[in-house]
């Protein structure tokens, strides 16, 4: 990740900062697009194991995105790689490796939708953007107007509310 200027963010950086395990996993990897997100995807492919099941150039057809992609930063590609990890539950790992035109912090910052999913994970340093609001008070705010594009991940994230293993508990949604 240190040599792709990688970033970790949605669903997984929210468990890791909650301490929850939520099924299915999947973990969304920002890098710029290019080398770093080229050199990441061969990563995944030749030294992991993970078999690339699609790749989608338009970013507005994604329905993984929590967010809608603004004109000074966009995703160009999302590479969505599996690798089985258990056969006899017949479970599968899943890995989005997105990639952004420009640096992968200002597409987070600027575009989630709601204040439980701004976190990230660097290769070295975690961060909660939102620590008080998301882990304490157990409160989530929209940063952006609600529409069709974001009702998605508003939706997302109050069921994960709802259903996490009684860690999160209930969500206010304002």
């Amino acid at each position: 990740m240190a040599k792709s200027d990688a970033l970790i963010s949605g669903s997984f950086a929210l468990h890791f900062f909650e301490r929850s395990v939520w099924l299915p996993e999947d973990l969304d990897i920002y890098a710029r697009d290019g080398q770093e997100s080229n050199s990441l995807s061969m990563y995944l492919e030749q030294s992991e194991g993970y078999l690339l099941v699609s790749a989608k150039e338009n970013a507005e057809e994604y329905a993984g995105l929590e967010f809608v992609v603004s004109v000074r930063n966009t995703t160009s590609l999302v590479r969505t790689y599996k690798k089985q990890i258990s056969s006899i539950q017949n479970t599968f790992a899943e890995i989005q490796v997105i990639a952004t035109s420009g640096h992968p912090l200002g597409l987070i910052l600027e575009n989630y939708s709601t204040t439980v999913v701004v976190n990230f994970i660097s290769w070295n340093k975690a961060f909660a953007v939102f620590p008080f609001s998301t882990f304490i008070q157990y409160e989530c705010f929209n940063l952006k107007a609600r529409n069709r594009a974001n009702e998605w991940a508003m939706n997302k994230y109050k069921d994960f509310g709802e259903s996490a293993t009684g860690t999160l508990g209930e969500y206010l949604w304002m």
